[in-house]
């Protein structure tokens, strides 16, 4: 069975008013009974309601912000949480830690006070550089033996043979 509004799609459904075959773009459900558009506009018609004009004013010093005042920085928190896992994830997690810990202290700086997490993106930050220079020397220092060794082995070389 085809709709009947729409010729090219599969009916779905029946209208429980008139009957028609309908598709998914057609139907209303109302309380548990099946209505093409039609016959639910006929049923429910549009109600055009007039609101009456504010007859007081609030003063401006009574309006309140509606963003809560303790709300934490989510790039903070993250940063926080990537700094820790710096630990295990090294440079992956230590590199991101800084970034979003710098993106975060420059919205909490931005949000005059609204948003908090400071601490937390600082903390992150701390531990991504400790973290990411740890690794670093870890590396600089392995690949130095390794050259070490490598110049020590040609020199040994080198030596034996003349």
């Amino acid at each position: 069975m085809r709709c009947e509004n729409h010729p090219d799609i599969i009916a779905c459904a029946k209208c429980s008013k008139c009957k028609k075959e309908i598709c998914h773009l057609c139907v209303v459900e109302d309380k548990g009974k099946i209505f093409c558009r039609d016959c639910y506009e006929k049923l429910n018609p549009p109600q055009t309601i007039q609101a009456e004009p504010a007859k007081t004013k609030l003063p401006q010093k009574n309006v309140v912000s509606t963003k809560p005042k303790d709300d934490y920085n989510p790039f903070s928190i993250i940063s926080f949480v990537l700094g820790i896992m710096s630990l295990f994830l090294n440079l992956l997690a230590s590199i991101p830690a800084v970034i979003f810990g710098i993106i975060a202290r420059q919205q909490i700086k931005e949000s005059k006070g609204v948003q908090k997490g400071d601490e937390f993106a600082l903390a992150g930050m701390i531990m991504g550089i400790v973290i990411s220079l740890l690794w670093l020397s870890i590396f600089c220092g392995y690949f130095s033996m390794i050259g070490g060794l490598g110049s020590m082995s040609i020199c040994a070389a080198l030596g034996s043979g003349g």
